[in-house]
């Protein structure tokens, strides 16, 4: 349900889509809480377009989800692609298990991970199953349907973030979706 990229931007990438972004993050302060109780100390913004410097890495994330939506859905159904969806967790923030709503976002999700490694874990709504993704910095990961609405999905706050037994020192994360 979750499939990943690492390494899918560069270091170089990673700083121009951070420097066109940094000054809009920073103008806001971090909120305590979502509305819906799923999100905690995070700023947020959505983005429509972006600089020069930015759009040869958006462009392939837009490749490798038109690339899954055509495995996923039936053909007759057209991609939606929204504004970008900017999601800055503090490193004391978190996501809160959660499934995500189809009318808000469509099938599949497409996340670019900046500033630091996370830890993605995902229990079935209506089974024992559980996984857990390691979602390093500058990778890609695209969540498939039975991961939004089959799995309930989290990245939990820094001190509870393992993967594989090893602790993961998850600091302020940037997700680009």
């Amino acid at each position: 349900p979750v499939r990943r990229r690492q390494d899918f931007i560069s270091a170089a990438e990673e700083q121009a889509l951070l420097a066109e972004l940094e000054p809009l993050l920073s103008a806001k302060a971090y909120e305590p809480a979502h509305w819906d109780a799923a999100i905690a100390q995070y700023r947020e913004l959505q983005r429509a377009r972006f600089g020069p410097a930015a759009r040869p890495a958006l462009r392939r994330c837009v490749a490798q989800l038109r690339m899954h939506h055509a495995s996923h859905q039936q053909p007759h159904q057209e991609l939606r692609l929204l504004p970008v969806h900017v999601l800055d967790l503090a490193a004391a923030g978190c996501i809160r298990p959660h499934v995500d709503s189809s009318s808000a976002s469509g099938a599949l999700l497409a996340g670019l991970s900046l500033l630091s490694d996370a830890v993605l874990e995902l229990a079935e709504t209506d089974g024992p199953a559980r996984l857990a993704a390691l979602l390093p910095r500058r990778s890609l990961y695209v969540l498939a349907p039975a991961a939004r609405y089959a799995f309930a999905h989290a990245i939990p706050p820094a001190p509870a973030q393992r993967f594989r037994g090893r602790p993961i020192d998850r600091q302020r994360r940037v997700s680009l979706m």
